[in-house]
C-alpha cells in the first residue's frame, strides 16, 4: 500500500458524489452498507486497485458478485460479536445472500468496549448533554442492566449507524494521520443514489403502494430531514459520537465532504469545493 496515513470512509449521503474528485488520494477505503448502486453511479474505475473493506449491517444487501470479484474485496466486516448474530429473529441467515466464499469478520477484540451498551437510541440521546462518552456508557450500564442483558443476545455493543461504526473501525485499524468522510450528511438529505426515487415511480394502486417502505413517507422534503431518524435519536447520536472521536483522536485530521455539520474543533475540516 502506498499511503497508510490517509484513508476514506464512504457513507451514502449526497456528499458521496465528491469522492470521485479525491479518489486518487486513497489506497484504502471503507464502504458502508448497501453500496452496489453507488459504485455503479460513481464509476467502478474510482474503486479499482484499492484495498476495500465492505462494512455491513444485518440486512444490508451485498454488492454484486462481479463487483466483489473485480474490486478484489475478500471480506466483509460486521459489528456483531459472532456471525451467528447475523441471523434475524426468525432465523434468516443474511450472510447467505453474499457470495459463498465471502468471509465475514466479527467485531474486533479492540472494539468490544467501544460503541454503546445496547439501549435504544431514543433513550440514550436523552442523556448525551449530561455525560461525556465514558461516563455515559457507565451510566447506561448501571441504569438499564435488564434491557442490556436482554439485548446482548443480539449484540453486546452498538453504534448509531453502520457508517459511524465504519469510521471508528477505520481509525482503530489504521491509526491514520488523515481520514476523509464522504456521504455523511446526517440525514439532512436523501441518499446519493436516492433509492426513494424508485418508490416515486410506483403508481398509487393499493397493490403497488404496499411496496413503499414506511420510512419514505417520513422524509420531510421541505425541511430535508428524515423525521424517523431524528425521532429515534440517531442523528443526535451520530453527531455526539463524531464529537467524541474528534476529542479522542486530536492528532487525526478529519475532512468532511459535507457541510451539514459545522464543528468548532481544530481537527475538523470541510473539504474545499
Amino acid at each position: 500500500m502506498k499511503n497508510k496515513n490517509i484513508i476514506a470512509v464512504l457513507g451514502r449521503g449526497k456528499s458521496l458524489k465528491r469522492y470521485k474528485k479525491f479518489s486518487n488520494l486513497f489506497d484504502k477505503i471503507y464502504i458502508c452498507g448497501t453500496f452496489r448502486r453507488e459504485i455503479d453511479k460513481i464509476g467502478k474505475k474510482y474503486f479499482e486497485n484499492k484495498d476495500i473493506i465492505h462494512v455491513v449491517a444485518r440486512g444490508d444487501r451485498p454488492l454484486t458478485h462481479i463487483q466483489y470479484k473485480k474490486l478484489n474485496i475478500k471480506h466483509c466486516q460486521t459489528r456483531m460479536r459472532s456471525i451467528k448474530q447475523y441471523c434475524s429473529k426468525d432465523g434468516k441467515d443474511y450472510s447467505k445472500s453474499f457470495p459463498k466464499k465471502m468471509k465475514f469478520k466479527d467485531l474486533p477484540i479492540y472494539m468490544k468496549k467501544k460503541g454503546y451498551p445496547p439501549v435504544s437510541w431514543e433513550i440514550i440521546s436523552k442523556y448525551i448533554n449530561e455525560y461525556n462518552y465514558v461516563d455515559l456508557c457507565a451510566f447506561l450500564e448501571n441504569k438499564f442492566p435488564d434491557i442490556i442483558k436482554k439485548a446482548q443476545k443480539k449484540r453486546t455493543r452498538d453504534w448509531p449507524t453502520i457508517g459511524i461504526f465504519g469510521i471508528e473501525l477505520a481509525i482503530l485499524e489504521n491509526n491514520p494521520k488523515e481520514i476523509y468522510l464522504f456521504g455523511f450528511d446526517f440525514y439532512k438529505t436523501l441518499t446519493y443514489v436516492t433509492y426513494a426515487e424508485d418508490f416515486r415511480r410506483i403508481d398509487d394502486s393499493k397493490k403497488e403502494k404496499s411496496k413503499i417502505p414506511k420510512w419514505f413517507y417520513a422524509f420531510d422534503k421541505n425541511k430535508k430531514i428524515n423525521i424517523v431518524q431524528n425521532k429515534r435519536g440517531l442523528t443526535k447520536m451520530m453527531i455526539y459520537h463524531i464529537k467524541y472521536l474528534l476529542k479522542e483522536f486530536p492528532k487525526i485530521k478529519f475532512y468532511s465532504a459535507s457541510n451539514a455539520l459545522k464543528l468548532n474543533y481544530q481537527n475538523w475540516y470541510l473539504l474545499d469545493s
